[in-house]
């Protein structure tokens, strides 16, 4: 690849100079990065790159270029490589390094210090890079930051774009001047995309390609009950471009089966194709479970990745209504331009016929720089400017609630709890060591492959609730509070098809494994709203656990509860009229209320202890945080304490006693609360500096 004459003005400045570098998206980052260290042989280089993936990749093309002056690490390696930290598996790592002031243990001394994607830096990151340039003590050192404002995703972790634009003023180890230079050529994003982001997205010329396809994007307005024409254009494209080399990006993943225009999308798409979306709830490195899928995803998850074909769904006025209330919707969304860069091909935008389309785009534009199909009429929607009105009210399941944390509260956590481990006494001696974790079958005569770990690790309390109370009054419990919950978020949120459907299973009577197992998985679709895992599913006919598994689990939890008195997935539910932590948030910020909801596994009054149940190879501080959770509102509303909490692993035998401070507890939890409520983006320059400068 040719050097453009931006990179060559990097290259020639980076001995001398400290450089802020405004990256638009695909415009050779690492490409620049590599060629200095390739200008300079004499000099040593230290990249720093976001994540793992893109450190490997990097890593890759270092060798292959046969590079000895780089090394190449992202945040948590630095641990590993410069302070000797043998597990470096996330961010405790980082603050290991921090709060323990560790010495260095590794002799490559850089002469420049290459930080990529600053956007997406966070204190805690930002505090290890001040303490390696202290601990590196070369005051020569010359640094490149790189990144783009406009891709700041990941607010909700903290991550903040002024780590890029103040960095002069942040990164002072350093006595070279700084400067401040662009890559504004991308060799990635075609240029009918680009004509589009700066005609009629951001109204300003910012962005060139040097991709020359000349494919033009497809501007889809569409009625949500009568999709039949935008169905054939988005198959029609996938076949051209084929599932592996397209994303379909929407701005949350959950649905429902009866009015959400996502779901009538992704059904008419599932009829031809099976789907794969990430499941938060479930961690596995698994890459067979992509295969024969087309992919489904969030606009956040697909940093730093590329396809072929991008397909935007929801790419409408709603996106202000529904996830970002607190956004100026005159102000372009640079998620959206997040979306739109991904593309190496084609982009196809999804406006649904009820929604205005974004307020800050040109509309005139639109019609110059897109191909418009469907209701023309709807181009001259209008958007609501002002007073958008803000629901001050705020629920979060317990799941929900542990999702994204600050990894600096999780390290709180981990030190004010004491974690004691027994093995299962097993007198009936069983083992649920052989479970599947993922089934494979198959889907549109292609052999897929499905995580059913979730499915199965409810079946461990649904199958001793089934054998002890009326099952079908708890089913429809849950299905009530499920619809209850949605509908705060989405007035038209309904179940009836999952109603439905379990109705037609409690006719049989007597509900054998594959019955329950049914149940489950209608349960997990009506939770996460993704009713193409249950299609995909079904041809299963739901019976990889056997019998066996059924009688197993009746076993353990008799050992557990010989007197039979332990209650299964009963609601909790506590708000500031009934908590003092909640009833605080809610002043300090000035919302009507904090709602903090969720169903524990396992509660026995007369013990005083609760239970919740894993079946996995693996149990993390997230897990025992939830416990604790669930732990603190049994107690809360009961206003006497436990006498034991427990997570119990059924796949390891493994029972782990979980013990805090209740007020210790409370500081944690107000501290998880106020992250999620708040935003990063309410600090000015000079609150974010000052936190900045005079963080250690």
């Amino acid at each position: 690849m040719n050097i453009t004459q931006e990179q060559e003005d990097i290259i020639n400045n980076i001995l001398t100079k400290n450089i802020i570098v405004e990256a638009v998206a695909g415009s050779g980052k690492t490409t620049t990065a590599l060629e200095m260290a390739k200008r300079y042989l004499d000099k040593k280089f230290l990249l720093v790159t976001y994540n793992k993936d893109l450190k490997q990749d990097t890593r890759e093309k270092v060798v292959k270029q046969n590079l000895n002056n780089i090394i190449v690490e992202n945040y948590h390696s630095i641990t590993m490589k410069y302070y000797g930290i043998r597990n470096a598996a996330n961010d405790d790592a980082v603050l290991d390094v921090i709060e323990n002031d560790l010495a260095l243990a590794y002799d490559f001394i850089p002469d420049v210090l290459i930080l990529d994607e600053v956007q997406d830096m966070n204190i805690s990151f930002y505090k290890l890079i001040k303490k390696l340039l202290r601990d590196l003590n070369n005051e020569q050192i010359s640094i490149c930051v790189l990144g783009d404002r406009k891709q700041t995703l990941y607010r909700f972790m903290k991550s903040d774009y002024r780590y890029l634009e103040l960095a002069d003023e942040i990164f002072t180890y350093s006595k070279k001047e700084w400067i401040r230079l662009k890559l504004t050529e991308s060799f990635r994003v075609p240029n009918k995309v680009c004509d589009f982001l700066n005609k009629c997205f951001y109204k300003t010329e910012f962005i060139k390609s040097n991709n020359i396809n000349n494919v033009p994007i497809d501007y889809l307005i569409y009625d949500p009950y009568n999709i039949d024409q935008v169905s054939n254009i988005i198959l029609n494209n996938i076949e051209i471009y084929g599932i592996k080399n397209t994303f379909l990006l929407a701005n949350s993943l959950q649905t429902n089966s009866n009015i959400n225009p996502l779901n009538n999308i992704l059904n008419s798409v599932n009829d031809k194709f099976a789907l794969f979306l990430k499941e938060k709830d479930i961690k596995t490195n698994d890459k067979n479970l992509k295969k024969n899928k087309l992919e489904i995803t969030t606009i956040n998850s697909t940093k730093g990745r590329e396809k072929d074909l991008v397909i935007v769904y929801g790419f409408d006025e709603f996106y202000f209504k529904a996830y970002a209330k607190d956004e100026n919707n005159k102000i372009p969304s640079d998620k959206f331009y997040v979306a739109i860069t991904r593309a190496k091909q084609k982009v196809i935008l999804l406006n649904t016929a009820w929604s205005a389309p974004l307020c800050f785009l040109d509309k005139y534009d639109i019609l110059n720089t897109c191909n418009v199909v469907g209701d023309f009429e709807a181009l001259n929607k209008k958007c609501e400017l002002e007073n958008r009105k803000k629901d001050k009210d705020i629920y979060f399941d317990v799941t929900q609630l542990i999702e994204y944390l600050d990894p600096s509260i999780l390290y709180k956590f981990k030190k004010i709890l004491s974690v004691e481990e027994y093995e299962f006494t097993n007198k009936a001696n069983v083992d649920f060591s052989k479970i599947p974790f993922s089934i494979e079958l198959n889907f549109k005569d292609k052999l897929i492959k499905e995580n059913v770990s979730a499915i199965n690790g409810s079946l461990i309390t649904y199958i001793p609730l089934y054998m002890k109370t009326n099952f079908i009054d708890a089913v429809f419990k849950w299905i009530n509070m499920i619809i209850e919950i949605r509908k705060a978020q989405d007035k038209n949120f309904q179940l009836t098809n999952e109603i439905n459907n379990i109705n037609d299973i409690f006719k049989k009577g007597n509900l054998s494994i594959q019955d329950l197992t049914h149940i489950a998985c209608i349960i997990e679709t009506a939770k996460s709203g993704r009713n193409y895992k249950y299609l995909q599913l079904k041809d299963s006919n739901f019976d990889w656990l056997n019998k066996t598994f059924m009688e197993d689990t009746l076993k353990v939890i008799e050992e557990i509860d010989p007197k039979g008195t332990m209650l299964f997935e009963e609601d909790l539910i506590i708000n500031a009229e009934n908590n003092d932590i909640l009833k605080k948030i809610n002043k300090e910020l000035g919302l009507n209320t904090i709602n903090l909801y969720g169903i524990y596994d396992g509660y026995n009054s007369e013990t005083n202890e609760l239970w919740e149940f894993k079946l996995t190879k693996n149990v993390d501080y997230e897990m025992f945080l939830q416990a604790c959770i669930y732990s603190y509102i049994i107690q809360q509303k009961n206003k006497q304490s436990l006498k034991a909490t427990y997570l119990f692993n059924l796949y390891t035998s493994k029972i782990y006693l979980l013990k805090f401070d209740i007020k210790e507890f409370e500081k944690i939890l107000y501290e998880i609360l106020y992250f999620k409520c708040t935003n990063v983006a309410e600090k000015n320059d000079n609150q974010f500096l000052k936190e900045v400068l005079n963080c250690e």
